[in-house]
């Protein structure tokens, strides 16, 4: 990691994949990972940022024909923004990411799926104590095509959240709040969850 006045770099090689980080080896391949930051004036903070790695195990790979040397890698590369203005919050982020998928038959031998995925979250703090917040998500993913025409391969959710907190002191905050949720497809197309946090921090 290199830090300078206006930038931020970092850089990281490490085991399994951004979807499938692993503590035990279970393929020969690496994930290499960095993110690079803008640090502007007037509080804003723009960075991208990327990974590669190896997401399916050997012994998955050992179950179709050419084994290793068939594609396998998971690929993402993202995008965030942050804007701090007096008792204003402002935070986005996007990203995608796409695995290769070797395939043991079928027209295509090897296939491409891929997931996006964005949120924008905005906070204000009208008193020191106080803090409100409301943010926006969405995950969608490309399609597929199965026997009854191009689907999407996960279902798409969007997602909004509100929450409410309180800072009990310089180390701890409480937050309460609202999500609702929205997925095209499943047995469950919307549902409600109430949100609770303890924040903790020293």
């Amino acid at each position: 990691q290199w830090q300078a006045r206006w930038w931020d770099l970092a850089a990281a090689v490490t085991r399994g994949s951004p979807a499938v980080p692993v503590v035990r080896e279970t393929n020969g391949g690496l994930m290499w990972s960095g993110r690079a930051a803008a640090n502007l004036p007037a509080g804003v903070t723009v960075g991208v940022s990327g990974a590669r790695g190896q997401w399916l195990a050997d012994t998955v790979l050992a179950l179709i024909p050419g084994g290793r040397s068939r594609p396998s890698s998971q690929s993402l590369v993202a995008t965030d923004l942050e804007i701090g203005i007096r008792k204003w919050l402002i935070r986005a982020e996007w990203l995608q990411s796409v695995f290769d998928v070797p395939l043991s038959a079928g027209p295509t031998l090897d296939v491409r799926l891929t997931a996006s995925s964005g949120f924008t979250e905005v906070r204000v703090r009208p008193h020191p104590r106080w803090q409100a917040g409301l943010r926006l998500e969405r995950l969608w993913f490309s399609p597929v095509i199965g026997a009854a025409g191009p689907t999407t391969w996960d279902a798409n959710v969007d997602r909004v959240e509100g929450t409410l907190g309180f800072r009990v002191n310089r180390h701890v905050e409480l937050k309460g709040g609202w999500q609702q949720n929205w997925r095209t497809g499943g047995r469950i197309h919307k549902r409600g969850l109430p949100v609770v946090e303890l924040l903790s921090w020293f």
